[in-house]
């Protein structure tokens, strides 16, 4: 009986151990949440003001002309090669893409570069 006695003060004094050591852990971690959170949001806040600024959106810009142009290479990829598959000379190839998409294909790169803002 004194060995039941025994393991049940051992358990509750592990147990009043762990609930004291969670409230200190609790109570550490309340006071240092609030200093980590400001510098948080101190980085957030100097990463909006960065892309607010000029080479930022110069550089955006210069990544959006980016995406254009390859989906515009994609594109004629892909219109090369179903004309391939179907017909193989050039002249055939000519003759497939008609005169005004070729054009717009010539239009497209000048369009996606006059957005684009010069430092």
């Amino acid at each position: 009986m004194a060995e039941v006695f025994e393991t049940v003060a051992s358990a509750a004094a592990l147990a009043e151990l762990c609930v004291k050591s969670i409230f200190k852990v609790k109570k550490l971690w309340d006071e240092v949440k609030g200093p980590f959170l400001q510098r948080i949001e101190a980085m957030i806040n100097r990463q909006r003001h960065v892309t607010s600024e000029p080479t930022s959106q110069s550089i955006q810009a210069y990544g959006n002309v980016a995406r254009r142009l390859e989906s515009l290479a994609a594109s004629l990829k892909q219109q090369m090669n179903c004309a391939r598959k179907e017909k193989r000379t050039l002249k055939k190839l000519k003759s497939m893409l008609e005169k005004d998409l070729i054009q717009s294909y010539r239009v497209r790169p000048h369009h996606c570069l006059a957005n684009v803002p010069f430092l």
